[in-house]
């Protein structure tokens, strides 16, 4: 699952198609919904830095988090604080936000 998002991702951007990152996470959340939690996770491995400035990825990966989480989207906001954590294993408060899901 994890090679045929990254393809696909690559494809699409190597076409100029364009696919927000918003609609990438809206499109990880209905995967979630229709029982595919690993898709889920690729879509958030692949997209989540897109359209992200460095400075602003924590910031803005625990806002993503946050609000899948609001939606029912349990699994997605697992993904996203995952590769949060892979990317900033350090930061204190995305492993506290990672333990109480």
């Amino acid at each position: 699952i994890d090679v045929i998002i990254e393809k696909a991702v690559k494809t699409l951007a190597k076409h100029d198609a364009v696919v927000s990152r918003a609609q990438w996470l809206q499109e990880a959340e209905t995967a979630e919904a229709s029982g595919a939690p690993l898709t889920s996770g690729a879509i958030c491995k692949h997209t989540l830095g897109m359209n992200v400035d460095v400075e602003d990825r924590q910031r803005t990966w625990a806002d993503d988090a946050a609000v899948a989480l609001s939606r029912g989207a349990v699994a997605t906001a697992r993904a996203i604080l995952a590769h949060s954590l892979a990317v900033f294993p350090a930061k204190r408060s995305l492993w506290i936000s990672a333990m109480e899901l």
